[in-house]
Protein backbone atom coordinates (compact mmCIF):
# COMPACT_ATOMS: atom_id res chain seq x y z
CA UNK A 1 0.00 0.00 0.00
CA UNK A 2 0.80 3.68 -0.16
CA UNK A 3 2.63 5.38 2.51
CA UNK A 4 -0.52 7.16 3.56
CA UNK A 5 -3.57 4.63 2.66
CA UNK A 6 -2.20 2.04 5.98
CA UNK A 7 -3.11 4.65 8.60
CA UNK A 8 -5.61 5.53 6.95
CA UNK A 9 -7.01 2.02 7.02
CA UNK A 10 -6.30 0.82 10.45
CA UNK A 11 -7.88 4.24 11.41
CA UNK A 12 -10.67 3.77 9.34
CA UNK A 13 -11.09 -0.26 11.05
CA UNK A 14 -10.86 0.90 14.36
CA UNK A 15 -13.53 3.22 14.63
CA UNK A 16 -15.91 1.08 12.85
CA UNK A 17 -14.98 -1.63 15.14
CA UNK A 18 -15.76 0.63 17.81
CA UNK A 19 -19.02 1.67 16.65
CA UNK A 20 -17.63 5.10 16.92
CA UNK A 21 -19.74 5.92 14.09
CA UNK A 22 -23.27 5.27 13.14
CA UNK A 23 -23.82 2.71 10.30
CA UNK A 24 -24.13 5.07 7.30
CA UNK A 25 -20.86 6.85 8.17
CA UNK A 26 -19.28 3.32 8.49
CA UNK A 27 -20.71 2.13 5.20
CA UNK A 28 -19.29 5.48 3.74
CA UNK A 29 -16.05 4.86 5.27
CA UNK A 30 -15.27 1.54 4.43
CA UNK A 31 -16.81 2.42 0.90
CA UNK A 32 -13.96 4.91 0.77
CA UNK A 33 -11.21 2.99 2.15
CA UNK A 34 -11.66 0.16 0.11
CA UNK A 35 -11.76 2.36 -3.35
CA UNK A 36 -8.85 4.27 -1.52
CA UNK A 37 -7.04 1.13 -1.16
CA UNK A 38 -8.48 -0.37 -4.50
CA UNK A 39 -7.25 2.44 -6.51
CA UNK A 40 -3.67 1.91 -4.96
CA UNK A 41 -3.39 -1.28 -6.73
CA UNK A 42 -3.61 -3.00 -3.29
CA UNK A 43 -5.02 -6.40 -3.09
CA UNK A 44 -5.17 -6.29 0.56
CA UNK A 45 -9.13 -5.81 2.10
CA UNK A 46 -10.04 -4.06 5.49
CA UNK A 47 -9.63 -6.90 7.84
CA UNK A 48 -13.43 -6.98 8.60
CA UNK A 49 -13.44 -10.62 9.08
CA UNK A 50 -17.01 -12.20 10.20
CA UNK A 51 -17.11 -14.44 13.53
CA UNK A 52 -16.87 -18.16 13.30
CA UNK A 53 -20.97 -17.98 13.35
CA UNK A 54 -21.27 -15.72 11.07
CA UNK A 55 -19.49 -17.64 8.76
CA UNK A 56 -21.93 -21.01 8.92
CA UNK A 57 -25.02 -18.75 8.89
CA UNK A 58 -23.83 -17.38 5.72
CA UNK A 59 -22.45 -20.96 4.51
CA UNK A 60 -25.87 -22.41 5.00
CA UNK A 61 -27.89 -19.37 3.62
CA UNK A 62 -25.31 -19.55 -0.02
CA UNK A 63 -26.73 -23.34 0.25
CA UNK A 64 -30.29 -22.50 0.02
CA UNK A 65 -31.46 -22.91 3.64
CA UNK A 66 -34.47 -20.65 5.30
CA UNK A 67 -33.50 -19.01 8.51
CA UNK A 68 -36.01 -21.61 9.95
CA UNK A 69 -33.70 -24.64 8.97
CA UNK A 70 -30.61 -22.82 9.77
CA UNK A 71 -31.81 -22.26 13.54
CA UNK A 72 -32.12 -26.19 13.70
CA UNK A 73 -28.34 -26.50 12.30
CA UNK A 74 -26.64 -24.29 14.51
CA UNK A 75 -28.68 -24.48 17.46
CA UNK A 76 -30.25 -21.35 18.11
CA UNK A 77 -33.08 -19.19 17.56
CA UNK A 78 -34.71 -18.11 13.94
CA UNK A 79 -34.18 -14.08 15.86
CA UNK A 80 -30.23 -15.07 16.79
CA UNK A 81 -29.70 -16.66 12.78
CA UNK A 82 -31.43 -13.29 11.85
CA UNK A 83 -29.30 -11.23 13.55
CA UNK A 84 -25.97 -13.36 12.36
CA UNK A 85 -27.13 -12.81 9.39
CA UNK A 86 -27.94 -8.92 9.12
CA UNK A 87 -24.03 -8.50 11.04
CA UNK A 88 -22.43 -10.63 8.22
CA UNK A 89 -24.47 -8.34 5.62
CA UNK A 90 -23.70 -4.89 7.64
CA UNK A 91 -19.83 -6.20 7.97
CA UNK A 92 -20.05 -7.03 4.36
CA UNK A 93 -21.57 -4.06 3.32
CA UNK A 94 -23.93 -6.37 1.33
CA UNK A 95 -27.58 -5.91 1.02
CA UNK A 96 -29.57 -8.94 -0.17
CA UNK A 97 -29.07 -13.18 -0.02
CA UNK A 98 -28.19 -13.04 -3.58
CA UNK A 99 -25.24 -10.94 -3.13
CA UNK A 100 -24.23 -12.89 0.37
CA UNK A 101 -24.14 -15.86 -1.61
CA UNK A 102 -21.81 -14.28 -4.46
CA UNK A 103 -19.24 -13.68 -1.97
CA UNK A 104 -19.34 -16.48 -0.21
CA UNK A 105 -18.63 -18.42 -3.62
CA UNK A 106 -15.98 -15.55 -4.58
CA UNK A 107 -14.28 -16.45 -0.83
CA UNK A 108 -14.62 -20.21 -1.45
CA UNK A 109 -16.83 -20.06 1.37
CA UNK A 110 -18.76 -22.57 -0.22
CA UNK A 111 -19.04 -23.89 -3.87
CA UNK A 112 -22.06 -24.80 -6.51
CA UNK A 113 -20.88 -28.62 -6.01
CA UNK A 114 -21.52 -28.42 -2.17
CA UNK A 115 -24.45 -29.63 0.28
CA UNK A 116 -25.43 -29.78 3.65
CA UNK A 117 -23.28 -32.41 5.69
CA UNK A 118 -24.88 -35.84 7.08
CA UNK A 119 -24.93 -34.08 10.48
CA UNK A 120 -26.70 -30.90 9.12
CA UNK A 121 -28.87 -33.27 7.22
CA UNK A 122 -29.69 -34.79 10.00
CA UNK A 123 -30.91 -32.05 12.29
CA UNK A 124 -32.96 -31.11 10.23
CA UNK A 125 -34.88 -34.34 9.49
CA UNK A 126 -35.15 -35.20 13.28
CA UNK A 127 -36.80 -31.70 13.53
CA UNK A 128 -39.33 -32.44 10.79
CA UNK A 129 -40.15 -35.22 12.48
CA UNK A 130 -40.19 -33.80 15.77
CA UNK A 131 -43.38 -31.10 14.36
CA UNK A 132 -45.53 -34.04 12.56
Amino acid sequence: MGNGIEPLRRGLVIHIRRRRFGPEICYVCRFNALSLAHSAQSTAMLPLNLSPTENKVVRLISLGCSTGQIAVIVGKSRHTVARHRERAMWKLCIHNVPQLTRWALQRELTSLADCLSEEETALLRTDEASRV
